[in-house]
C-alpha cells in the first residue's frame, strides 16, 4: 500500500536544495491542508454567529449574509485563524516531531530591543500614511462598514491588534516565506525546472484567460456567466484530485502536481472578478515572468549564491503580493490601498530575512496596526463620530 501524501518526508525534493537557502520540514501540502482547515472554520463559524445574530433580532438572514456586521465576522474569522494555527502546529509538532516555535523561526528580540521594532511599526504607519496622500485612495472602501458604532470598532480593534498579526506572521512569514525561497532558490539552479516553471506560468495566463472570458461572455447574464466560469474552475479541480491520486495510488510523488493545479484553480477563481485593465495587467506579468524564466533556461541554470539572490528576492516580492492579494476584498481591489499594503507586506518580509525570525515582523504589524486604530480613535472624536472614518 502507498504511503499517505502527507507522510512523504518533506526534506527530500527532487532535486538538490540550494545550501543558502530555507529549509523547512513542510511542503505545500501542509499549507494547502491549513488554509482548507480556515476556510471551512470561517464557513461554520459565519453560520453559526449569523444565526445567533438573526435570533438576537439584528436583521434578516439575507441581509446578514450579503452585508455581515463585524460581531459575525470577527468571531469567525478568529475561530477560522485558531483552526489555522491548530493546524500548523500539529504538522510540526505531531508529524515532524519538532518545537514550534524554534522551527517557525520564532525569536524574541533581546532586552529592549522589542521597543525599537515597535517604534518602527509606529514609524512605517505615518510614513505610509503620507504617501496614501499621493495615491488615489476611494472615498469609501468595503472594510469601512465595519467601523459603524463603538462595539464594532472595538472588535476590529482586538481583530487587528491581537489577532491578525500573530496568525498573518506565523501563515507567511513562517510558513509561506519559507517555502517559496526554497523552491525559487533551487529552482534557478535546475534548468529543467525554469522550463516547467516558464510553461506552468504559460499555462496559468491561459487558463485565467478563458475564465475571465467565459466570466465576461456577451449575450448571457453576469450572474450566470460568473457561474459557468465557477463551474469550469471546479471542474479543473475535480480532474487534478483525480490525477493526484493517480499517481498517489501509484507510490509516486504528487505534492508538486497538486500544488501546481491549485495554483491554476486560485487564479481562475480570482480572474473571473478581475477589472479587466488589472486583469490584462496581471496576465501579462504571468507571460513577462514566463519569458525569463524561459529565457534564463536556455542561458543555463545559474550558480548558487546567484540563485539564492535571485530567488530571495522573488520570495519576498511573492510573499508581500499574496498578503495584499488577501486583503484585496477589503480594499474593493483599488490598486491605491493595495500598494500600502503591498509595501507593508515587502516590508515585513524584509525584516523576516533579515533578522531570520517572525518575533520583529509580528511586533511591527502589531504597532502598525495599533497605530491606525489610534489614530481613528482621535479623528473619530473619541469614536463619537466614526462618521468622519470615510470623509
Amino acid at each position: 500500500m502507498p504511503p499517505s501524501p502527507l507522510d512523504i518526508p518533506p526534506s527530500a525534493p527532487a532535486a538538490p536544495i540550494n545550501p543558502n537557502a530555507e529549509n523547512p520540514p513542510w511542503t505545500g501540502i501542509d499549507l494547502f491542508i491549513a488554509a482548507v482547515a480556515f476556510v471551512v472554520a470561517v464557513f461554520v463559524a459565519s453560520v453559526v454567529f449569523l444565526g445567533i445574530a438573526v435570533h438576537a433580532g439584528a436583521g434578516s438572514a439575507a441581509e446578514l449574509a450579503k452585508n455581515p456586521t463585524a460581531a459575525i465576522v470577527v468571531p469567525a474569522m478568529t475561530l477560522g485563524y485558531v483552526v489555522m494555527l491548530a493546524v500548523f502546529y500539529s504538522r510540526v509538532t505531531s508529524a515532524q516531531g519538532l518545537p514550534f516555535w524554534n522551527t517557525i523561526q520564532w525569536h524574541w528580540p533581546q532586552g529592549y530591543t522589542w521597543l525599537a521594532w515597535v517604534g518602527a511599526g509606529g514609524v512605517l504607519t505615518i510614513a505610509l500614511g503620507l504617501l496614501s496622500h499621493l495615491l488615489p485612495i476611494p472615498k469609501s472602501l468595503p472594510m469601512e462598514r465595519f467601523f459603524q458604532n463603538r462595539q464594532a470598532v472595538y472588535l476590529m480593534m482586538f481583530m487587528g491588534v491581537a489577532v491578525a498579526p500573530l496568525t498573518e506572521e506565523i501563515t507567511f512569514r513562517g510558513f509561506l516565506y519559507p517555502l517559496l525561497d526554497r523552491g525559487l532558490e533551487t529552482m534557478f539552479m535546475v534548468r529543467r525546472q525554469l522550463l516547467d516553471a516558464g510553461k506552468w506560468l504559460v499555462l496559468v495566463a491561459a487558463w485565467g484567460y478563458l475564465v475571465h472570458r467565459l466570466a465576461e461572455w456577451p449575450g448571457l447574464d453576469r450572474q450566470i456567466a460568473q457561474m459557468r466560469s465557477v463551474l469550469v474552475a471546479l471542474l479543473l479541480f475535480v480532474v487534478i484530485g483525480v490525477l493526484f491520486f493517480m499517481r498517489w495510488l501509484r507510490g509516486l510523488r504528487a505534492d508538486v502536481l497538486l500544488l501546481a493545479g491549485l495554483g491554476l484553480c486560485v487564479w481562475g477563481m480570482m480572474s473571473r472578478s478581475i477589472a479587466d485593465r488589472t486583469f490584462a495587467y496581471a496576465t501579462l506579468a504571468l507571460l513577462g515572468m514566463a519569458l525569463v524564466l524561459g529565457g534564463t533556461a536556455v542561458a543555463g541554470a545559474l550558480s548558487s549564491v546567484a540563485a539564492a539572490r535571485l530567488g530571495r528576492f522573488l520570495a519576498a516580492l511573492a510573499t508581500a503580493v499574496a498578503f495584499a492579494m488577501v486583503h484585496s476584498d477589503q480594499l474593493a481591489d483599488a490598486w491605491g490601498p493595495l500598494l500600502v499594503i503591498f509595501i507593508v507586506g515587502l516590508m515585513l518580509t524584509i525584516t523576516r530575512v533579515k533578522t531570520r525570525s517572525v518575533a520583529p515582523g509580528f511586533l511591527i504589524h502589531m504597532a502598525y496596526n495599533l497605530t491606525l486604530f489610534v489614530g481613528l480613535y482621535f479623528q473619530s472624536d473619541h469614536l463619537r463620530h466614526l462618521e468622519k472614518v470615510s470623509q
